[in-house]
């Protein structure tokens, strides 16, 4: 059997060995590097579509509401995409060392609420990696706990869900690069904990009250700076 269920009280693990759980429809950013150097040009792309990493399907302009990198100090600036095959792609030079978040926000025609929030972090140079900086405090978002930079296979990294800067309850989805995930459970006071098993890229994605939510980040391969 290729998954196993675990139920105690009210929290419910569903763990997935060699497969990956069939996913939803996920809008995710993904980058040709999460460590570049500082002022180096990188390429962030805006993907979408149900088998992490590979983007399926391109987000039409009716539905993309901002594109947007913010650095140290919240310094944050729009972004303009162009759509290549099934991914939007714009160029990117962060040029402060320190934590970067890129994301985009999706809104349906006529919404009042964003429909979706995607966000990835990107660490710069030899700056101070603070997890503090990761969240804005505005709309849905997830939020790693620990430094990303500081991950070593082995840890668990916390991650909880934050609506308007407010901790709330909900399941989230981890999808690792290789395709392996789990679905756990994050609630006020007690983050979920997202397994770190493998180098390379994660996707984890939320969602609440009809809006959903996701972040991308990287762990480092043994032996890279």
């Amino acid at each position: 059997m290729p998954w196993a269920v675990r139920q105690t009280g009210f929290s419910v693990l569903l763990l997935v060995m060699g497969i990956g759980l069939a996913q939803a429809h996920e809008h995710w950013v993904d980058a040709d590097t999460f460590y570049p150097d500082t002022a180096e040009g990188i390429a962030l792309h805006l993907c979408s579509g149900h088998y992490f990493p590979k983007s399926s399907m391109l987000l039409k302009d009716g539905v993309l509401h901002g594109t947007f990198l913010r650095g140290p100090g919240s310094d944050t600036r729009s972004l303009m995409t162009t759509a290549r095959e099934k991914r939007r792609t714009c160029h990117v030079v962060p040029d402060r060392a320190g934590s970067w978040i890129a994301g985009f926000i999706l809104k349906r025609p006529q919404g009042e609420t964003p429909a979706y929030e995607a966000k990835a972090v990107l660490v710069v140079g030899n700056g101070d990696d603070d997890a503090e900086s990761y969240a804005d405090g505005q709309g849905l978002e997830l939020v790693p706990q620990r430094p990303i930079s500081k991950l070593a296979l082995g840890d668990k990294l916390p991650v909880r869900l934050q609506l308007d800067g407010i901790p709330v309850a909900a399941m989230i989805q981890v999808t690792a690069e290789d395709g392996k995930s789990a679905v756990l459970r994050t609630r006020p006071g007690r983050p979920a904990l997202v397994a770190i098993s493998n180098p390379g890229r994660y996707l984890v994605t939320a969602s609440l009250r009809g809006r959903g939510c996701s972040l991308v980040f990287c762990v480092k391969r043994e032996g890279a700076s």
